[in-house]
């Protein structure tokens, strides 16, 4: 798993764990669930549907791809996420 933390917004304090996105070795990009809702409600969905879940700095992580489409008013939110790993992960890797 590969995490990659985006720099902290000028004026702004925002968590670490709120500015982390993980990767998983095969591609997939983990959002923090807070993005939706509650880590407990996200855990549950996702749990529900087998689908994989991270645990970083004791926050709820969950694939973008999923989060999309179970919870469709991140939909804007996690694609602009996955568009930024995209592109910094193409510089870094």
């Amino acid at each position: 798993m590969k995490y990659i933390e985006i720099d902290q917004p000028s004026g702004k304090r925002i968590a670490k764990w709120m500015r982390t996105v993980c990767i998983s070795e095969d591609g997939m990009i983990f959002v923090p669930s807070c993005i939706s809702s509650s880590d407990s409600e996200i855990m549950l969905c996702a749990s529900f549907d087998g689908t994989p879940i991270v645990n970083y700095l004791n926050h709820v992580f969950v694939p973008s791809t999923w989060m999309s489409v179970e919870f469709p008013k991140t939909k804007e939110v996690c694609a602009v996420i996955e568009a930024k790993v995209k592109e910094i992960t193409a510089v870094k890797i």
